[in-house]
């Protein structure tokens, strides 16, 4: 295999995010701040919010962060050593697509190279960089383990699904499906095995401390507020959610130009949590555990309450799957938001211009084409590669465990350079190749 050929499309997926850094740096305030303030807590032998004991926020980032800050303190230098780890995770994509189909592998990795709406995180200080990287990882070593049955790679996969957990543990069925893959094509059962127990050795003792100081058998503690922020929308009405389907399909600027009475949800059900912190304790209580719990205790007494709105409940999935693959707003202005809201206030308010309606359907359009193929790639890549066709396991170990919580883009950020590089592994590679063949047999 000629590893140089995946150099020159890391490389340029390295300058696109390079330019999101040195054009528009992340600062470091919400979710970001609270990862700054984790790590720094960390090499305090802590692990702190605003003073108290927490269990918020997964690990694993934190502490990668913290190591950082040992190197050199500057969030710049954070930054750089994400696009740099941001290059190796579209290298080892790859050389992974490669073992895959070792015809289209490079062909693919420009694929993966091409995915903005990840090459964006690197410039920001969330976890989202280093999740692709972990991913990229257990990918590689996967198709490594298949082909060379050794022992190092079932403990590398089962050390990157252990990291990759404590970052983000929605992610919860990356390292079930690649043991059970290992499973298939391998018969070194004993050394799947081992790679279960290094996981359950690695993660557990986050998991009872947790448990030991919260009452909580959980990674982090904010599984109730995204349960009960899909509660919420769907304890509002049929018309709503049909709207929100609108909303997520043709974007809040068409919508609100074309159906300004809609009744879409969109960031409306997060109110609850931008309200003064008086009025947040009187409603939940005291500590985020404790708000947390109660939330959750709230979302599941309307979830149940009758089967029209469990029936939504239900139903929410696909705004909240679509919302989870949406493109962001590729200006760099936009902070990495999704398309859906762009000039979505603005229409609002008042009426768009021509030329920006115009920008907004050829936008929609992409997205629409994007949604499209990246199921028709799915599917084709299942039929032709069968479970080695990770692009495809991956994208549904990451709907499977979101297909219940509210969802944001920058969670399923991870996917998009395998669902990029399966797309042209799958539906562009043939169609270069038929073109090319028509074209010779042309000038014959």
């Amino acid at each position: 295999m000629r590893y140089k050929t995946f150099l020159i499309p890391a490389f340029i997926a390295f300058l696109l995010a390079s330019f999101y850094i040195v054009k528009s740096p992340g600062v470091i305030e919400s979710d970001a701040k609270e990862y700054d303030d984790l790590a720094i807590s960390i090499l305090d032998g802590k692990f702190e919010l605003a003073g108290e004991v927490s269990m918020e926020r997964e690990p694993a980032y934190p502490l990668f962060r913290a190591i950082l800050k040992i190197i050199k303190d500057s969030p710049g230098f954070i930054l750089w050593v994400q696009a740099i780890i941001y290059f190796f995770s579209i290298f080892l994509i790859g050389l992974t697509m490669s073992k895959i189909d070792p015809e289209k592998g490079h062909f693919a990795a420009w694929g993966a190279a091409l995915a903005y709406g990840l090459a964006f995180y690197p410039s920001v200080h969330i976890s989202e960089t280093l999740v692709a990287f972990l991913l990229a990882l257990i990918g590689y070593n996967l198709m490594e383990g298949i082909e060379k049955h050794s022992w190092v790679y079932f403990v590398n996969i089962a050390i990157f699904s252990s990291f990759l957990l404590l970052t983000r543990y929605t992610y919860i069925l990356v390292p079930i499906a690649a043991f059970f893959i290992l499973l298939k094509y391998t018969k070194e059962k004993l050394k799947v095995y081992m790679g279960f127990l290094i996981i359950l050795c690695l993660v557990t003792p986050w998991v009872v401390r947790n448990y030991k100081q919260f009452g909580e058998f959980n990674m982090a503690g904010r599984s109730g507020g995204i349960l009960y922020a899909r509660a919420l929308r769907a304890d509002a009405s049929w018309r709503s959610l049909g709207d929100s389907y609108l909303s997520a399909l043709v974007g809040r600027g068409i919508l609100f130009t074309i159906y300004p009475n809609n009744q879409s949800i969109w960031l409306e059900q997060w109110g609850d949590w931008w309200r003064d912190k008086e009025t947040i304790r009187e409603m939940w209580g005291e500590g985020r555990i404790e708000i947390d719990r109660n939330r959750k205790e709230a979302a599941f007494d309307i979830i149940f309450k009758d089967f029209n709105t469990f029936a939504k409940f239900v139903a929410w999935t696909g705004v909240d799957e679509l919302r989870l693959l949406q493109l962001p707003n590729p200006i760099f202005q936009a902070g990495g938001s999704p398309i859906e809201g762009t000039y979505g206030v603005e229409a609002q308010n008042t009426n768009l211009s021509g030329l920006k309606l115009g920008a907004l359907g050829i936008t929609h359009l992409i997205q629409l084409i994007w949604f499209i193929v990246v199921i028709f790639s799915t599917w084709i890549g299942f039929k032709k590669y069968g479970l080695k066709f990770l692009p495809g396991i991956f994208l549904i170990c990451v709907l499977l465990p979101h297909s219940i919580a509210d969802n944001i883009a920058r969670y399923g950020a991870p996917l998009q350079p395998w669902l990029l590089s399966g797309i042209f592994m799958t539906l562009l590679y043939p169609l270069k190749t038929h073109v090319f063949k028509r074209h010779n047999t042309s000038l014959q």
